[in-house]
């Protein structure tokens, strides 16, 4: 007996000294029986050769050799386990060449990020690849799948690469979805390529939506979505989302067709709307040596109602776009930027640039002497182009335009006190004019900035700091009239202001763990006009802005009070308060008065000096109104989701009040599985103060929503 164990340990190192150095195999075996050159246990062991490793209950090893050449081939069995290529199977049976390093593994299975992989017959490839026959791939983690994506033979390759042609989903082997191909890099693959929603209720009745992930790599993503309106007809899109591996370059692009057969009746003002109706648009982002930056865009569509039409698709971007190519580049003392801008849509009203190049010097001190400049300048081409529904008693005008604004300013600082006068020169050229002459519009604008610093520290770890701060600027009158130049954007509208700003600033800083927060800021202001007969007082309005935010409470309050009309002008107030991990919420209240007007930049008064009060408040512009926004957020349980939000809105003089909310209820399945319901009660869009009713529903798999995603409910 001790002789046999001898001889048979003897084979057995021998055995695994011969195939390590050929073809690197090492034997591992509990209790094995060797005869006629095959290795043989019942008992378990673990077999390891190039990038694989095997381990089983049942392992024979077969060992030959063929005109001087050693061979290993071994077929295992029972809670079998195997590492290919850092992948790990598991499956009922293995069969493996470790001469060709090909092998089978018979109802295997392999796990891919979130996916779970399964095949009747797994082929493994030399070359880190393999191949599926009657694949499944799902995200239910035990053997009976609730749902699955059927594959009748897939290739894995590059590590998490799938490419399969006709793919099924089936949900409770239930057949829903058949798709041609399907290409896609699983470890990155957090939502399902079949998304379902249905929406109903509302003006624009039922519709039944489809999208699915058409191709994934690396780089590139495209998805394909398919609609039905009920009320309107069938539309789809085709959307492609790009991204460099090794380089900051995104391009997305959405291509959107509609066969709309209510178009017919097309809404009031739109311009022969057609059956079938389209949506192009596209994004470019990229930069390149860190000093160049491309950004472009476009946005074709087939009538100007057709985002209207069709506001609530899921598409990114949603809002309307116009067409645009930048060339931005930026060096240590200078930036500058080359855009053109056209119209392509004939019903929109664009400021064409045609293009305009911008130059900025960068500021620079002269010399020793304390002065610091810079400059600024930019030349183009600009046509201003009415859309097709504006009277033609507007007409098109267009001029090139060369503009220059340097600039000067020496900083003061006498202990605490900053003082920085500046001095500023502008210059507009238009090459035509409305009296078809050439004209040189020049202004100058002096200003100064002065602040004092006050600040106290209180136990280390608390410093309140004091700071009275004023802004004097005084700009000349322009030395052209304003109806003798053209008025492409706010550029062009200079006129003559005299302003002080003058305030004081409040700030609590604490000091944490070597970390420095400000959790309270109290700023207020107000701003002095002087010889200025159009805003009708010296002072009109005071300020106040304060700002409070700790780890689970933010709370902003702003406000201004009109000392002329004796009435708050505006206040808003939005709080957000963390009460714990599953609950949140937070409440904001808008007030605007008449006086309020709404500008692009509250902090600019040209408008207000430029225009009569009577004229602003008989213009769009003054437009009073009340708004109460508010958001709960609830995880009620680990597996159940509540969310509202509403927004409450009255007092506006020319439309009626209203009360909008939605309600999103997110049930999380097995198999990481998200069903939402999402019941919203708006405003019709064609029907003024009446109200509607709509529901959204959608199932889709675990994971963030898609980047795309968009809520239709916010309409402000």
């Amino acid at each position: 007996m001790r002789i046999t164990l001898i001889t048979l340990l003897s084979f057995f190192s021998v055995f695994a000294f011969s195939e390590h150095q050929s073809n690197q195999v090492r034997v591992n075996l509990n209790s094995p029986t060797y005869y006629d050159g095959i290795l043989n246990t019942d008992h378990g062991g673990v077999l390891e050769g190039d990038k694989i490793r095997i381990q089983a209950q049942h392992i024979e090893y077969i060992k030959k050799e063929t005109n001087g050449q050693s061979s290993g081939y071994v077929r295992a069995h029972g809670n079998l386990l195997v590492r290919y290529h850092e992948r790990a199977f598991v499956g009922d049976s293995l069969e493996y060449n470790f001469e060709t390093r090909q092998g089978v593994i018979i109802n295997g299975r392999t796990q891919i990020g979130c996916w779970f992989v399964g095949g009747e017959e797994i082929q493994l490839k030399s070359d880190n690849s393999y191949r599926l026959y009657k694949t499944s791939l799902t995200t239910c983690e035990s053997g009976s799948n609730l749902w699955e994506i059927k594959l009748k033979k897939a290739t894995v390759h590059e590590y998490d690469i799938i490419t399969a042609k006709n793919a099924q989903i089936k949900i409770f082997k239930v057949p829903v979805f058949w798709f041609p191909y399907l290409k896609t890099r699983l470890s990155t693959l957090q939502n399902i390529p079949a998304y379902y929603s249905f929406v109903t209720g509302g003006s624009q009745g039922q519709i039944v939506s489809l999208r699915y992930l058409a191709y994934s790599s690396l780089a590139l993503k495209s998805y394909l979505q398919l609609d039905f309106w009920f009320k309107k007809g069938p539309s789809g899109s085709f959307q492609l989302d790009y991204k460099a591996p090794n380089h900051p370059t995104t391009f997305q692009s959405n291509s959107f067709v509609a066969y709309d057969k209510q178009a017919r009746n097309p809404p009031t003002g739109a311009l022969g709307t057609s059956m079938l109706r389209q949506r192009y648009v596209g994004e470019l982002n990229s930069t390149i040596a860190n000093k160049l930056h491309i950004n472009g865009q476009y946005e074709k569509l087939s009538d100007d109602f057709v985002l209207e039409t069709y506001f609530n698709r899921y598409y990114f971007l949603q809002t309307q776009r116009h067409t645009s190519l930048e060339f931005r580049m930026h060096d240590d003392i200078w930036l500058s930027y080359l855009r053109a801008e056209v119209r392509i849509n004939r019903f929109q009203t664009v400021n064409q640039e045609l293009p305009v190049f911008h130059f900025h010097l960068k500021p620079i001190q002269l010399g020793k002497s304390g002065f610091i400049t810079d400059v600024a300048m930019n030349i183009g081409y600009l046509d201003y182009v009415f859309g097709s529904f504006v009277d033609n008693t507007f007409p098109n005008y267009r001029s090139s335009r060369l503009e220059i604004k340097p600039s000067i300013y020496y900083p003061i600082r006498l202990g605490g006190l900053n003082i920085t006068p500046k001095g500023e020169y502008i210059g507009v050229g238009y090459g035509q004019t409305p009296s078809r002459g050439t004209v040189w519009n020049t202004l100058g604008i002096v200003s100064a900035d002065a602040n004092y610093k006050l600040s106290r520290v209180y136990k280390n770890k608390l410093r309140h700091t004091i700071e009275p701060y004023t802004t004097y600027q005084f700009m000349t009158q322009p030395t052209v009239p304003f109806n003798d130049h053209f008025f492409f954007n706010m550029d062009d509208a200079y006129v003559k202001i005299n302003q002080l700003r003058w305030g004081i600033r409040n700030s609590i800083y604490t000091k944490t763990n070597d970390q420095i927060k400000k959790p309270l800021t109290v700023d207020v202001y107000s701003y002095g006009f002087f010889n200025n007969t159009t805003i009708g007082t010296s002072i009109p309005k005071v300020y106040l802005e304060i700002t409070q935010g700790l780890p689970y409470l933010f709370t902003s309050f702003s406000s201004a009070y009109n000392l002329q009309h004796n009435r708050i002008d505006f206040a808003n107030i939005r709080t957000a308060f963390t009460i714990s991990e599953d609950f949140a919420l937070s409440f904001t209240f808008m007030h605007r008065s008449a006086f309020d007007y709404k500008k692009a930049n509250h902090s600019s008064f040209l408008l207000d000096v430029f225009r009569s009060q009577a004229d602003i408040l008989a213009s769009p512009l003054s437009d009073k109104r009340n708004v109460a926004q508010s958001k709960v957020y609830w995880r009620v349980t680990r597996d159940l989701i509540l969310e509202f939000e509403s927004r409450v809105g009255w007092l506006r003089t020319t439309a009626p009040p209203y009360n909008e909310m939605l309600f999103d209820v997110t049930i999380l399945l097995p198999c990481n599985w998200r069903l939402v319901l999402s019941p919203q009660r708006t405003i019709s869009p064609n029907s003024g103060a009446k109200y509607i009713w709509r529901l959204h529903a959608s199932l889709q798999l675990g994971g963030k929503p898609p980047r795309d995603y968009l809520k239709p409910y916010i309409f402000w």
